[in-house]
């Protein structure tokens, strides 16, 4: 992959830079909000210390080997952040972004740090107080500095964690007359409930005997995992960029004793056999306008056999009525289902 162009870094991430002559550690935990700018610039300052940047997400990872890379820099693209001890641990959080795995980072952090190791975490609101208050419940004395970029809190550890919270959650759906279990973790679309676009696929969902289904960009996995249960003949290959979502699909598959399953990381559709599937169901994300829908119907295309059908979950049908034919689908048609649009095609090359 030729190296991407260098971009500015974010704001809570400039933060934490502009902290770096603070930084004396030898061993540097950090995740990112942009491409490893913070990573980067800490083992280009700190050639003597070692420095891990995290993501659990395989598109930002493959990012993340086109633009952070230095000698002294390992890129890891897992679940959870790496439980080996470092000197400091560095989070940049977004004041958008999701809470609950906020506090998961946090606590995972907490656990990574040597005794007497830092935090420091950034927040892009500059006059936050959640983030204070999440750190204050870990450690005992917090330092916040505020700036225009954001806020920056930074923290010791000093002893154990008080007490350790599991923040995955179990819970069990209906569909028609059986009960799947499924597992959600934060980070993953859905989290602690079935989302309704994936409750309207399911309305949709026609499965012949011994046909091969894709759930494109699956999540936790409530569709794939009803696909598999009502037609134990059919192939069902359930594929997402968050390596959490395919822990949380393998666990349901493993629980509900789902052989018919498989689930495998995946933001490009290369691992799949082209031309293979028979059906693609897909709920595609509604930011980045449609530049991620998109790509997930060009990965639908290449997997689908010509005249494969094509469902989307959308509450935007104008965009995929407008470019569904030339991304190779035909026979479009809407289907309206309660506060969503079923959008319908066929692979027509």
């Amino acid at each position: 992959m030729e190296p991407l162009s260098p971009l500015p870094a974010r704001p809570q991430e400039q933060l934490l830079i502009e902290h770096l002559a603070e930084c004396s550690a030898a061993r540097v935990l950090t995740n990112t909000v942009g491409r490893g700018q913070f990573a980067l610039a800490t083992a280009t300052a700190k050639r003597q210390s070692h420095v891990t940047c995290w993501t659990y997400d395989l598109f930002h990872y493959q990012q993340l080997t086109a633009s952070c890379v230095a000698a002294n820099v390992e890129l890891l693209c897992a679940p959870d952040l790496p439980t080996r001890e470092y000197d400091l641990v560095a989070l940049a959080l977004s004041m958008q972004g999701d809470g609950e795995l906020a506090r998961e980072l946090l606590q995972q952090a907490f656990l990574a740090l040597a005794p007497g190791g830092e935090l420091w975490t950034t927040t892009d609101n500059a006059e936050d107080r959640w983030l204070g208050e999440q750190v204050g419940k870990l450690f005992d004395k917090v330092t916040c500095v505020r700036h225009a970029l954001g806020t920056l809190y930074q923290a010791t550890r000093q002893g154990p964690l008080k007490k350790q919270k599991n923040y995955d959650a179990e819970f069990a759906f209906r569909d028609g007359a059986r009960l799947l279990k499924i597992k959600s973790r934060p980070g993953v679309f859905s989290h602690r409930h079935v989302d309704p676009g994936a409750r309207a696929l399911l309305g949709a969902l026609d499965l012949q005997p011994g046909e091969c289904v894709l759930d494109l960009g699956c999540g936790s996995g409530a569709v794939a995992l009803a696909a598999a249960a009502r037609e134990p003949t059919a192939r069902v290959c359930a594929i997402d960029a968050n390596m959490r979502a395919i822990q949380c699909v393998r666990w349901g598959a493993e629980q509900n004793g789902l052989t018919n399953l498989v689930a495998a990381v995946d933001c490009d559709g290369s691992t799949l056999t082209p031309k293979r599937f028979d059906l693609v169901l897909t709920n595609p994300p509604y930011f980045a306008q449609h530049r991620i829908a998109e790509r997930f119907l060009e990965i639908a295309q290449q997997a689908l056999r010509v005249e494969g059908r094509l469902v989307v979950v959308t509450k935007s049908p104008q965009w995929y009525a407008e470019n569904l034919a030339r991304l190779g689908f035909a026979h479009v048609e809407d289907v309206v289902v309660k506060n969503y649009v079923l959008v319908k095609g066929r692979c027509a090359r």
